[in-house]
C-alpha cells in the first residue's frame, strides 16, 4: 500500500521485513500486518487484526507481533505458533532473545501487569510461562535482553 508506516522490523541483514500502516490519511491501517522479501519487492505474506498492531520483534526463527492485550507468535513462515492472553501493554513493551543459535532457549519478556513493572518471561520452543519477576515498582516503558541473551536489560 501506499502511505507512511508506524512500524518496520527487518530480520538483521536478511530479505525479510514487517511493515505495519501508520492509520495516517492516506497510509495503510495500523491493524495490518505485512511481511516483504525486500529482495524481490514481493508481498509474503499479510494478516489484518481487529485492533492495532504495536509492535513487531523478529530473530531468525520467529515473528513476535504485539497487540494491547494479546501477542501472537508465528514462525518465520508466519504459521500461527501461540496466541498468548496479556495484561494491557498500550506501549507495545516486548523483548525477544535473538541468539537462536545457542543453546539457550528462545524467550519473551513482557509486563505482567499494566500498573507495575512485573516482567513474564516464556519460552517460544516449549510455548510456556516460565515466571514472572518483579522488576520496578512502575509502568514499564522498555525491556531488553543483552546482546548475549542472558540478563534482562
Amino acid at each position: 500500500g501506499q502511505g507512511g508506516c508506524s512500524i518496520v522490523e527487518t530480520l538483521f541483514q536478511t530479505k525479510l521485513v514487517c511493515v505495519v500502516g501508520s492509520d495516517d490519511p492516506g497510509s495503510c491501517t495500523a491493524r495490518r500486518l505485512q511481511s516483504w522479501n525486500i529482495r524481490l519487492n514481493g508481498l509474503i505474506h499479510q494478516t489484518m487484526y481487529q485492533t492495532p498492531v504495536l509492535a513487531v520483534r523478529m530473530n531468525q526463527t520467529h515473528i513476535v507481533v504485539v497487540r494491547e492485550t494479546i501477542i501472537h507468535v508465528y514462525d518465520v513462515g508466519m504459521k500461527l505458533l501461540a496466541n498468548i492472553e496479556t495484561a494491557p501493554n498500550p506501549r507495545g513493551v516486548l523483548a525477544l532473545t535473538s541468539n537462536v543459535e545457542s543453546k539457550r532457549p528462545i524467550l519473551i519478556a513482557y509486563p505482567s501487569r499494566p500498573d507495575r513493572g512485573d516482567v513474564t518471561i516464556y519460552d517460544l520452543h516449549s510455548l510456556v510461562e516460565k515466571r514472572t519477576i518483579p522488576m520496578h515498582t512502575e509502568r514499564l516503558k522498555v525491556l531488553h535482553f543483552s546482546p548475549d541473551d542472558t540478563p534482562l536489560a
